[in-house]
């Protein structure tokens, strides 16, 4: 991780030092890792849109039969010349689209939802405690509540199911 860290501040001060990352990079993005299983592309969001990075990934994606995903995105630091941004992205096989128009693949998506919903909840408290007074002073706060659909959940039970 320490290792990561250093290189991405070395491509920040060569990118600050020479105006911009086109000029470490010779373009507006740079494929840090590539291969059969997905990748990382960082690029300066001024010169290249996110969707023109994505489409290089299901290009790259595409050599293997696969379609991309994208699974992370990191934003960066503003620079002068323009900022560094970076996705990952797994290759993954598409979905067959005969396996759409077969009757029991609603009815399997619609189990494997239900299986993965998670309640997701949190809170935040407004307020303190009084150095002068001595007691806790109320303040507010808000909470929130909801079902969310696991992601990793329903990718692996579908897989179970047969699915891709």
């Amino acid at each position: 991780m320490r290792t990561i860290l250093l290189a991405a501040g070395r491509m920040v001060s060569a990118c600050a030092l020479l105006g911009g990352c086109v000029a470490v990079w010779g373009g507006a993005y740079h494929v840090e890792a590539e291969d059969t299983s997905g990748g990382a592309i960082r690029f300066d969001h001024v010169l290249v849109s996110e969707r023109a990075i994505v489409m290089h990934a299901n290009e790259s994606c595409s050599r293997y039969q696969k379609v991309a995903a994208v699974e992370q995105e990191r934003f960066g630091v503003v620079l002068p010349g323009g900022s560094i941004d970076e996705i990952s992205y797994s290759c993954r096989a598409p979905i067959d689209q005969t396996t759409q128009a077969n009757p029991q693949f609603p009815k399997d998506r619609y189990a494997c939802m239900q299986e993965a919903l998670s309640n997701v909840s949190g809170a935040a408290v407004v307020g303190g405690f009084s150095t002068s007074t001595g007691f806790l002073v109320p303040g507010g706060g808000r909470s929130f509540s909801r079902e969310e659909i696991n992601p990793t959940l329903y990718r692996a039970c579908m897989t179970a199911r047969g699915y891709n």
